[in-house]
């Protein structure tokens, strides 16, 4: 897949990669930071994981940090699985990340209002209505994991550790 391409890059995917080969290669402190917490994070309920996840706000670098960028995935996938319990899982993690704004940057902080209250960038928005005619969705992919030194990767790698957390495999 995409997130197996050499083209995509940052610490929180290397961890991503990481807990699915059952690597115990180590990494970068960041690495091992983003590893351990979404190892933690991977089994838990979600009222346990909307609680504990928060912890991701403000982590990593950048204006949009890897954390934040991670957490507005996660929200994005509560709409591609838009079933009953996604709805209430998405309500109770908006609500923890608002109140948790002030640990992360202002550019950041306005990135995950907007994810909270379901806007999101265009390509995320071309990406769900490729999804629900199923079509090919590989450019998309690539375009949205181009943005930023990381930020298109991390939101990308939330989208997917949310659908798995919500059932969804593939």
């Amino acid at each position: 897949t995409f997130l197996d391409s050499k083209e995509c890059n940052g610490e929180l995917l290397n961890a991503y990669r990481r807990l699915n080969e059952n690597s115990n290669k180590k990494q970068s402190i960041l690495c091992e930071y983003f590893y351990k917490k979404i190892y933690e994070l991977r089994n838990l309920s979600f009222e346990e994981f909307s609680h504990q996840c928060i912890k991701l706000i403000g982590a990593g670098e950048g204006l949009t940090p890897s954390g934040d960028d991670f957490l507005s995935g996660i929200l994005a996938s509560t709409y591609f699985i838009n079933s009953n319990e996604m709805i209430n899982f998405r309500k109770i993690l908006s609500r923890n990340i608002l109140s948790q704004l002030d640990k992360t940057t202002d550019i950041s902080r306005a990135y995950l209002k907007h994810a909270c209250e379901g806007r999101y960038m265009d390509g995320l928005i071309r990406l769900y209505n490729t999804v629900e005619i199923r079509e090919d969705v590989d450019q998309i992919l690539y375009e949205i994991s181009a943005l930023g030194h990381s930020s298109g990767t991390d939101l990308l790698v939330g989208l997917i550790f949310g659908l798995e957390l919500g059932g969804m495999k593939e």
